[in-house]
């Protein structure tokens, strides 16, 4: 249905931990989820709008749409594509920016999928 691209955290919010690539505007080609855990100066700016880092909020950045971030920043990250065309019609729905009542459990669930996806899959975790 859909595939990962990219996912992890940028963990420590007073360290350059975000690429300097990100630092920049950058054309997006797939489906970018950021979900905050907390509040932060830093933030996304998403076609010219700048969204803060707010506790319990998300953004979603979609194909074609320009973003960039700032720091300081404390966020998780999922990018994925589809090709079904129902999938892409249900995430371009989506709102840029948002609030979650319920980010305590996507948040438990992002922390599981990094570990299960990233943690484990380091060059440590295969040599073992």
């Amino acid at each position: 249905m859909f595939e990962f691209y990219s996912i992890s955290m940028y963990s420590d919010p007073y360290a350059p931990t975000v690429p300097k690539a990100d630092l920049t505007d950058v054309l997006t080609s797939s489906y970018e989820f950021r979900f905050f855990p907390a509040d932060w100066p830093g933030g996304i700016t998403m076609d010219g709008v700048f969204y803060a880092s707010k506790k319990d909020h998300f953004s979603c950045c979609k194909p074609g749409h320009t973003r960039k971030l700032t720091q300081p920043l404390q966020c998780y990250y999922f990018y994925i594509t589809t090709r079904d065309p129902q999938m892409r019609q249900a995430l371009n729905a989506l709102p840029v920016f948002g609030h979650h009542p319920k980010m305590d459990q996507i948040l438990t669930i992002c922390k599981r999928m990094k570990h299960d996806i990233v943690d484990r899959n380091t060059l440590d975790a295969r040599m073992q």
